[in-house]
């Protein structure tokens, strides 16, 4: 039988007499929505209470629209459109109040999605986290600053003050290599491409604005959980990274395998 839902007259009556009561705080606005207080979520709307940024699609692209409040009026008003200059489309952005008024940044972040299930390795490589930084002391003019371009898939992100922490995924590849090597000519050939590639062939890179492409992890920063030292070994590589909101060039990781 189909199961029905009933709201009581009591039920009514109190909810109808909480909003009667509830009162409006002038300058009380939620940036987003908190899980946990003090640590920032991407969204694909942020406010100030004054300005509004949404996330939407402009054909192939992303862009970031700024709209300008009236709250008295309950009215929204268009100041611009930017769109984003990655491949990719952005599913979240921060906003990041400054002092003053001044120093305002607003950050977006796209990843390529990985359509296969989490165990399945190979379904993680050749992935890319894009993050964008812009000034946004003007909202209606939005200025670049910085962009990273990482190797691997993103998993999560947090904001916790003046630092943006990513975790994203990333299987490395290399060419002639068999993922499924089972006879001996194909674990040979495997063996043969190993020997022949740098513990660097094998970590995530990072790429700036400025086309500069480094590793994003140094191999002595990378963790293997001592449960794993006599059991199955899996190539998928975990990478967690401290971006400093006022240099976001000077990102740290570490990564876990």
């Amino acid at each position: 039988a189909p199961i029905e839902f009933y709201a009581s007259a009591d039920f009514a009556r109190a909810v109808s007499e909480t909003a009667a009561e509830a009162t409006w705080t002038p300058g009380r606005v939620s940036a987003t929505n908190l899980q946990l207080s003090g640590v920032d979520e991407a969204d694909t709307v942020k406010t100030d209470g004054h300005h509004l940024f949404l996330l939407r699609n402009c054909g192939a692209k992303t862009c970031v629209a700024t709209y300008e409040l009236d709250s008295a009026n309950a009215l929204a008003s268009e100041l611009s459109s930017r769109e984003l200059s990655g491949a990719l489309s952005a599913s979240g952005m921060y906003f990041i109040k400054g002092p003053n008024d001044d120093g305002d940044l607003l950050i977006t972040l796209g990843s390529d999605p990985s359509h296969g299930l989490w165990i399945d390795l190979w379904n993680w490589t050749s992935n890319t986290t894009e993050l964008e930084f812009f000034d946004a002391s003007d909202p209606g003019d939005l200025v670049p600053v910085e962009s990273l371009s990482i190797d691997g898939t993103l998993v999560a992100s947090r904001r916790v003050g003046d630092m943006l922490y990513t975790v994203t995924r990333f299987t490395p590849f290399l060419e002639g290599y068999y993922p499924y090597a089972y006879d001996e000519e194909s674990l040979t050939a495997n063996a043969t491409v190993l020997g022949g590639s740098s513990l660097e062939d094998l970590l995530p890179t990072v790429m700036d604005s400025g086309q500069h492409r480094k590793s994003l992890v140094a191999p002595y920063t990378c963790y293997l959980p001592t449960s794993y030292l006599d059991g199955g070994r899996t190539p998928s590589i975990i990478t967690l990274t401290a971006i400093p909101l006022s240099a976001p060039g000077d990102h740290q990781s570490n990564c876990f395998i």
